[in-house]
Order: structure tokens, then C-alpha cells, then sequence
């Protein structure tokens, strides 16, 4: 199915709409959809209760997850309108259909301290660089594993979660590890602990 709206026919009216009906399983339930407005004739009705106006309805996904990708397509939409043709922005709340940014840096962060409270001994954090010079907002948290060393940056609100790990004045000079590099240190710290 396609559907063809003319430039003459679009309006800057939207709607949200909430109807009671009986899903699959015959349970009564709410069902959702976003409604734009086309221009109509003068002569069909708008009255609450019967609105005869032409209009495109899109009825919501019930998961989160589909319903953020039906977010993201109108987001899409709307910068080819604009004339931007870039994808979405990317923020904490970019979402893959199942976890944002913000939560797989949540996840990170937890698994990170979590790993350098098992290993205290080989475990730091610092303020500063090497050099001396920080982020305003952040600072390093690092381990100097077996198979070479890493580190990241953490907000400064979890500072006090590392209060048990040694704090060092100025952070190890990095040795340019990317993040490529991190990953394959952990795994080999991983089979070298035999994980």
C-alpha cells in the first residue's frame, strides 16, 4: 500500500487518539495512535464525537522498543522535510531496540568498578592525567592488568564508589590504548584468570 499526500493537503494539526477495543486474547484494551490532519473540505463535520476530517492515523506499537523505532523513522522524516540529509542525532537516549546510550554507559561503569573491587591491588583513580591536566566533570578510574594496561574516563558523580581504590595524584602516562585495544585486554585478562 502506498499512500500519496499532496502538498496541498497538508495541514499543522495532530492528534493523539486512545480507543477501548478487544485485542487477540478478547482482553479489553486501550490502543494508541498518532493522527495528522489533512485539509478538508468545509463541508465534513469536526465534532468530538464524529469527525469526519481526512486524516492519516498511525496506531502505536505496544513495546517500547517498537514504538521507539516508529520515533526515530518520524525523526528521520522529519530532517529529510528540513532538508537535513544526516541521520538522527546521536545522544544518551540513541536507542538499538533494546538499551539507550546512557544505560550501556550505566552498564559499563557498574561492570568497571565492580571488575576493580576484585582486583584492588592493581586498581586506581585520579583526577589528572599524566601531565596534569583533567576534564572538568570526569576523571580516570584504571587497572594495570597482566596484559597490559586500561583505563576510562567516569563521570565525576561516581567518584565516591571508588573511595576504597587508590588514588593516585596524576594517572599512569597513557600508553595509547584504543578502545579496541581495552577489549582485547580484558579478554585476554579473562583467559589468562581462566575465566
Amino acid at each position: 500500500m502506498r499512500v500519496n499526500v499532496y502538498s496541498q493537503e497538508l495541514a499543522d494539526e495532530v492528534q493523539a487518539v486512545v480507543k477501548s477495543g478487544t485485542n487477540r486474547d478478547g482482553q479489553v484494551e486501550d490502543f494508541h495512535a498518532v493522527r495528522l490532519f489533512l485539509e478538508s473540505s468545509p463541508l465534513l463535520h469536526d465534532e468530538p464525537d464524529d469527525d469526519d476530517r481526512s486524516a492519516v492515523t498511525f496506531w502505536l506499537p505496544r513495546t517500547a522498543e517498537r514504538r521507539g523505532t516508529f520515533a526515530r523513522t518520524l525523526r528521520r522524516l522529519a530532517n529529510l522535510v528540513d532538508g537535513n540529509q544526516t541521520s538522527d542525532p546521536v545522544d544518551e537516549n540513541t536507542h538499538d531496540g533494546y538499551h539507550s546510550f546512557k544505560e550501556l554507559y550505566d552498564h559499563r561503569i557498574a561492570l568497571f568498578i565492580a571488575l576493580m573491587y576484585e582486583r584492588t591491588e592493581i586498581s586506581w583513580r585520579s583526577k589528572l592525567h599524566h601531565d596534569g591536566s583533567g576534564m572538568p566533570g570526569w576523571f580516570i578510574a584504571g587497572m594495570d592488568l597482566p596484559t597490559g594496561p586500561i583505563s576510562y574516563h567516569l563521570p565525576e558523580s561516581d567518584w565516591s564508589k571508588l573511595d576504597d581504590i587508590r588514588t593516585l595524584d596524576r594517572a599512569p602516562e597513557w600508553d595509547g590504548h584504543t578502545p579496541a585495544d581495552v577489549v582485547q585486554r580484558l579478554t585476554d585478562y579473562a583467559a589468562w584468570e581462566g575465566v
